[in-house]
């Protein structure tokens, strides 16, 4: 079971304009910035919705931020060398892919 599906069944993901989303992650910085959940709405940040039957939005938020802390977001960064993004499809495929459960 993944925890991070997009269907209801985990995480939900969401484009900007998700004010009601539990915490927030920078997708368009610097190379530095870019995957740090923050817990502060703005309309450009891809907000992070948590299927609270499942995992307790706190958890998710610092589970976000241990995958932030480790540099992972680092090699999904797209663009130029000052400003680079990170797009659903990569955020989505590295929470898959580190954290399943069977």
């Amino acid at each position: 079971m993944n925890l991070f599906e997009i269907n209801g069944r985990g995480i939900t993901l969401l484009c900007p304009y998700f004010p009601s989303a539990h915490f927030w992650l920078i997708n368009k910085h610097s190379l530095k910035k870019i995957g740090q959940p923050t817990r502060d709405y703005r309309s450009c940040l891809i907000g992070i919705k948590c299927n609270e039957e499942l995992i307790v939005p706190d958890f998710g938020f610092y589970l976000c931020l241990y995958l932030y802390q480790s540099g992972i977001w680092r090699a999904y960064g797209h663009g130029s060398i000052n400003l680079v993004h990170l797009t659903v499809k990569d955020i989505r495929m590295v929470l898959n892919n580190s954290f399943i459960l069977n």
